[in-house]
């Protein structure tokens, strides 16, 4: 597949120009198109990082819902005062392509820019495709464009099934890792927020139940292991679910820092700094971005997804009593008064007020499994 780019462009007449439009899709080009300055530069402001250029007409509209002959140059003007206010942040190439043949002329405004020689002619196919060249040639000079080609399969899953804008938090993590000026790798937070966005889809899809909170859990769940539930077929590949749990397990860790820490993860990378660790996380995040990408994409209904799994009868209530010989009073949210063995008070080390579901047995109502 060939690199695409994705491109702003603010044009009056932009919904009409189909001859553009389509030398853009010819040139892997994905126009993201404006007729006015005030629509634009509310989206620039916001998703400046998800582009990779920019082309401007000489003229367009001001405001949104304005019609009629464009005469001044104020709308132009005022995008590009937030493209030199951005630049700080990325520094975004941009162009005049316009049909306008006497722009060059006593423009102090271009002029004052330096972009007299930036200026294409939108009625000339030729120029047009010169222009694209450029802009590609330009924009792959940018380590933001270079690190979305470069990991083309990962970033595909925010094309739609995730937010485009949650797809800076994986731009974070791949320019830390590929910097000279990284000390030791830890982007933890960024891996774990990527992580928490995947498992809010997979819940939204029913393929995960939504009840689970804990991650830790979900990562069970993915696996087939949470007991709370009967599992008709796979959740997911297997190899992807031990891949989620690792991958999870050590980011959790890492997202904190104290001597409690069984792994102590942020510890061993500050003092070992082979790069392997990153390298190792980073590729496991990597595999997980890609084939979810792909699974979610084909698994958009929710009745079929409800069918990999059927939730036990538990049976909601918390803890009421703690008794001195080690058993304990579990109430359901029914006013019912059950008996809690010692043997699950201590596996689960239960309090009075804990909020449990427990699990009865068919024949005798006892509790055979507290879930937490």
């Amino acid at each position: 597949m060939e690199n695409v780019y994705r491109v702003f462009w603010v044009d009056d007449e932009c919904e009409h120009l189909f001859n553009i439009r389509q030398k853009a899709i010819d040139a892997n080009i994905e126009l993201v198109a404006f007729t006015n300055s005030e629509a634009a530069i509310r989206n620039l402001e916001q998703h400046f990082m998800h582009y990779d250029a920019v082309i401007l007409d000489g003229i367009f509209y001001q405001k949104i819902g304005e019609q009629g002959d464009v005469t001044s140059q104020v709308g132009l003007m005022k995008v590009v005062e937030i493209l030199d206010r951005i630049s700080v942040k990325k520094k975004l190439p941009w162009y005049i392509l316009t049909g306008q043949d006497k722009i060059k002329q006593d423009n102090d405004f271009l002029d004052s820019k330096n972009k007299l020689g930036d200026i294409y002619d939108k009625l000339d196919d030729r120029q047009i495709l010169a222009l694209f060249d450029r802009l590609k040639e330009d924009a792959a000079q940018h380590i933001d464009t270079q690190l979305k080609h470069r990991y083309e399969a990962a970033f595909q899953i925010f094309n739609g099934t995730l937010r485009l804008e949650d797809s800076v938090h994986l731009l974070q993590i791949l320019r830390s890792y590929h910097s000279d000026k990284t000390v030791f790798f830890n982007e933890f937070n960024a891996i774990r927020t990527i992580l928490e966005l995947l498992v809010d889809k997979l819940k939204n899809l029913r393929i995960v139940c939504p009840s689970i909170r804990e991650l830790n859990k979900v990562g069970l769940f993915l696996n087939k292991r949470h007991r709370a539930y009967e599992y008709h077929y796979d959740i997911i590949h297997p190899l992807i679910g031990e891949l989620f749990v690792q991958t999870l397990r050590i980011t959790q860790d890492g997202s904190h820092y104290n001597e409690s820490l069984q792994l102590r993860v942020l510890e061993y990378a500050s003092n070992y700094k082979s790069n392997y660790l990153s390298t190792s996380i980073l590729n496991n995040l990597l595999e997980l971005l890609s084939y979810f990408g792909k699974f979610l994409f084909e698994n958009q209904i929710v009745e079929h997804n409800e069918r990999r799994w059927t939730k036990k009868n538990l049976v909601e209530g918390f803890i009421s009593i703690l008794h001195e010989t080690g058993r304990a009073t579990f109430v359901s949210n029914e006013k019912i008064e059950y008996h809690v063995p010692y043997g699950l008070v201590r596996k689960y080390q239960l309090q009075v007020a804990d909020q449990v579901s427990v699990l009865l047995g068919d024949q005798d109502n006892k509790i055979k499994e507290i879930f937490k």
